[in-house]
């Protein structure tokens, strides 16, 4: 039964990556699946590899909220704002619209991935056991790379 198991896992795995066109795979794909996979067991189940994936999924937050923590910083800060006319202090109008927006922008781009994923990951039935898999991997590669657009607040 645990050989049964392990081959239908394998073969629903390889049927996902066929499902999507190409340039969906990339969002549908990554280390963190391949990371997880290679911690499998004879005897896992889906279930083990979703909650590896969860795992990958968590380490990816923090990264994210590090990287959101210090672009908010940097776009309240003097390296950033000395050129704008509208800058004065720490006390500034354009200090607490900076974080209003920044942090609007976030809820946005949250509520907009959550969707984008939904989307993506809909070719097959939310039932389906792949899926859960396929809509972590998904939030994890979105989550990677708004840690990217973060990072272009860095000012150096």
């Amino acid at each position: 039964m645990i050989f049964f198991k392990k081959i239908l896992l394998i073969a629903l795995l390889l049927a996902a990556q066929s499902l999507f066109a190409a340039g969906m795979e990339k969002i549908l794909t990554g280390p963190e699946s391949e990371l997880c996979q290679s911690k499998k067991s004879a005897d896992d189940d889906v279930s083990n590899y979703i909650d590896c994936l969860h795992k990958e999924e968590s380490k990816v937050d923090k990264t994210m909220k590090g990287a959101f923590d210090r672009a908010l910083a940097t776009a309240q800060s003097d390296e950033w704002l000395l050129p704008n006319v509208d800058y004065e202090n720490s006390h500034s109008d354009i200090v607490k619209q900076n974080k209003e927006a920044f942090i609007s922008n976030q809820k946005s781009w949250q509520k907009e991935s959550m969707q984008f994923c939904e989307l993506a990951t809909s070719r097959i039935s939310a039932s389906a056991p792949l899926h859960p898999a396929l809509l972590l991997k998904c939030r994890i590669n979105m989550k990677k790379r708004r840690v990217e657009e973060l990072n272009y607040f860095s000012v150096e």
